[in-house]
């Protein structure tokens, strides 16, 4: 004996005639998961409520609430229900009527096998398209908060790369001018000697491990030294920094301008830097000392692009660099320094 075919569907039948009602049960009952049935459209108003079935299938013709009046409350309720209308009426103005709200589909009386099969098939489908749709809006609804929260984390990310790049550059801002305080320039924009001096810096970061100072130490002398920590950042600056604050700290005493030896003055930065920089660091430095009014010139450059000097028949000249960089390395090698 063939099995009878099961929906899974919940139905609420909606029939006021008797023997019809006990009819369709039976052809139901083995054919739908769940059946709930009312003998009017009050009752199945209830039961609609109460229990929200899949498919509602309903005859038009009953008492105290008519067909048509039933399926305007229940889509009222919900516009996506299924109701199917079993009728013996062919107005054209029941029809109309039951298109405007909505209604699936239509049984004829009296009720075939077939025809009952093949609704309850289609309105499975249906069903299944609804099932599937409200489970794409749930996922969408979640994907729609996760994508929120995301944006929102974005957004606090932002917020905070953003503080902490000001953080960083405020206390960029303050080592630059303690940078900037530490660098001596007597002869910035001065007369000395019978020559001008025109000092320009720019760095082009804040923290680029460039310095300079300009000296006067007397007796038709000037001292110019220049610094390049290699690299950017934190790490450069402080060389610098470390560099600029030894070299002043060398000038501080009064006989130190007096009795300035140029040579033993580049020596000592020398052995001290050396034990400043990581291993992986270098630093360029240019030193020049003019004398007896810009006649002479005695220059170091250690790793630092050439000088352009005029002499006195006007003829340029290039002095180029004639030592190392210092490194933390270096110590290891020869201590020997070049003075022309």
């Amino acid at each position: 004996m063939k099995k009878s075919l099961t929906f899974p569907l919940s139905l609420l039948l909606v029939e006021d005639e008797k023997m019809s009602q006990e009819m369709l049960a039976r052809l139901l009952e083995p054919r739908v998961s769940r059946l709930w049935i009312a003998s009017n459209g009050k009752e199945a108003l209830e039961l609609y409520q109460e229990n929200t079935p899949d498919v509602v299938l309903t005859d038009l013709v009953m008492p105290e609430m008519d067909g048509m009046e039933l399926i305007e409350r229940i889509k009222g309720l919900n516009p996506e229900a299924t109701v199917v209308i079993s009728t013996a009426f062919y107005e054209l103005g029941f029809l109309m009527r039951a298109i405007e709200l909505g209604v699936f589909g239509y049984l004829t009386k009296p009720l075939s096998f077939q025809g009952l099969e093949e609704t309850l098939r289609k309105c499975h489908r249906r069903v299944e398209l609804l099932r599937a749709h409200e489970e794409l809006e749930v996922k969408n609804h979640h994907l729609k908060i996760a994508y929120d929260q995301l944006r929102e984390a974005k957004e606090q990310e932002k917020e905070l790369f953003i503080y902490k790049e000001r953080y960083h550059q405020s206390h960029q801002e303050e080592a630059f001018k303690k940078q900037i305080k530490l660098m001596r320039s007597d002869l910035s924009n001065s007369y000395e000697s019978g020559i001008f001096f025109n000092l320009f810096y720019e760095p082009l970061d804040i923290l680029s491990g460039d310095a300079y100072g300009s000296v006067r130490l007397g007796e038709g002398r000037c001292l110019f030294y220049a610094i390049d920590a290699m690299g950017k950042g934190l790490s450069a600056s402080l060389a610098s920094i470390q560099s600029v604050s030894f070299l002043n700290y060398q000038l501080r005493p009064s006989k130190a301008l007096d009795e300035f030896d140029f040579e033993a003055y580049i020596q000592a930065f020398l052995s001290f830097i050396r034990t400043q920089l990581l291993n992986n660091e270098l630093l360029s430095a240019s030193f020049i000392l003019m004398e007896e009014k810009g006649e002479k010139i005695r220059y170091a450059l250690f790793g630092m692009p050439p000088l352009w000097v005029m002499d006195e028949r006007g003829k340029v000249r290039e002095l180029v660099s004639n030592n190392p960089p210092p490194s933390l390395r270096s110590m290891r090698r020869s201590n020997s320094l070049l003075v022309a």
